[in-house]
């Protein structure tokens, strides 16, 4: 049995369509849209395939077009690429996004899974790969789960505390470790492991060229997108 997990695909269909097919199963950690070009068609795909997926800061700044509570650094290109993405989507795609769960559970092969964006009942905060194991085993003490998914860090890391296993996959859209590659997890038979997938960058970031954003937001949006790295990691003043 094979498991993909993917979150924070933010719109980037070259990336996600890098994901590996055939799996048993999908698992979409949140965050379809916003910053990409291509938020509808990504939106679209996770619905066609009924994928479980939850609703990340992103769908939900976009469905109820409120902030996306992001970071200083990643906020004013999230404020202007909302804009854009609101003009290409109809009201059941962003019903969609609205009617997508915080958080859910899942059964599979006896297996229990937990899904959640950024962490159990918080939508919006960030939490490091380095963090303490006493303060990850009380966020995570009252979720019953065997394995424990989030993203929105967009950096990937599994970490293990005691009989619970957490997947942050990092993300296939917009990934901010400095790989500038599609990442994401596969369990596989009881086996989990990080993924990286190249995908073609320069696709998606001719794309956002074209939107009608102002140059500074699509010269940023590219940046992150060809380094892996948003504007204070690469010590830029943003």
């Amino acid at each position: 049995m094979k498991i993909i997990i993917a979150s924070d695909l933010h719109g980037n269909w070259e990336a996600l369509q890098t994901l590996p097919p055939n799996a048993d199963y999908y698992i979409i950690s949140g965050d379809l849209v916003d910053y990409g070009p291509d938020s509808a068609a990504c939106l679209d795909l996770v619905r066609k395939n009924n994928w479980p997926a939850v609703r990340g800061n992103h769908d939900q700044a976009v469905g109820y077009q409120t902030d996306c509570g992001c970071s200083y650094l990643m906020k004013e290109y999230s404020i202007a690429s909302r804009e854009q993405v609101l003009k290409t989507l109809d009201e059941n795609q962003l019903e969609f996004l609205r009617n997508l769960p915080l958080e859910r559970y899942l059964e599979i092969s006896g297996c229990r899974f937990f899904v959640t964006h950024a962490l159990p009942g918080d939508l919006y905060r960030y939490l490091s790969a380095d963090v303490k194991d006493d303060i990850l085993a009380e966020i995570v003490r009252p979720v019953a789960a065997d394995v424990i998914i989030w993203g929105h860090t967009h950096i990937p890391y599994i970490r293990r505390i005691g009989r619970k296993t957490i997947i942050n996959p990092g993300s296939a859209g917009q990934p901010r470790d400095g790989i500038p590659q599609a990442s994401w997890a596969e369990l596989s038979d009881g086996n989990i492991k990080l993924c990286r997938s190249p995908y073609p960058c320069q696709t998606t970031i001719e794309k956002i060229e074209r939107l009608p954003l102002a140059p500074h937001i699509r010269q940023g949006l590219a940046r992150v997108l060809a380094t892996g790295r948003t504007p204070k990691q690469e010590g830029q003043c943003c």
